[in-house]
Formats: structure tokens, sequence, C-alpha cells
């Protein structure tokens, strides 16, 4: 169930910095600052995909594995 929360997590948070034509790298960077006050200001919490990036020496192998596949 993790992986799942993991996934769908994942999947919003790659849609939401997804590249746009003609995108600046000021623009990029931009969209993922955005991304993670947007986790911080709606749920008062860091991004879970960063806390979960930051742990993944010590989760399942399935959570692992998903954190680590969106990158």
């Amino acid at each position: 169930m993790t992986a799942a929360v993991a996934r769908r997590y994942g999947d919003r948070f790659l849609a939401a910095v997804a590249r746009r034509p003609n995108e600046r790298a000021e623009d990029a960077i931009s969209a993922y600052r955005s991304a993670f006050r947007a986790a911080l200001d709606r749920d008062g919490r860091m991004c879970l995909c960063g806390v979960l990036g930051a742990e993944a020496g010590v989760l399942s192998p399935e959570v692992a594995e998903e954190i680590v596949s969106l990158w």
C-alpha cells in the first residue's frame, strides 16, 4: 500500500513539474519550488517523495524501488 501511495504522489508531483514548451531553466526551478512549497503549505509537511527518498535505505525494497524510479 505504501508503494501505491508513493506512486500516486509521484505521478501527481511529476505532472506538476512536467516540462513545458519553451520552458527556461528558471521556469523549471520555479515549478519544482512551487510543488515542494504546495506540499508544505497544504499538509504542513515536507514533500513525500523527498522524505522517502532521503530514507530509501531503510524502506522495504518495494517502496524504495518506487521512490528511486521517480528520479
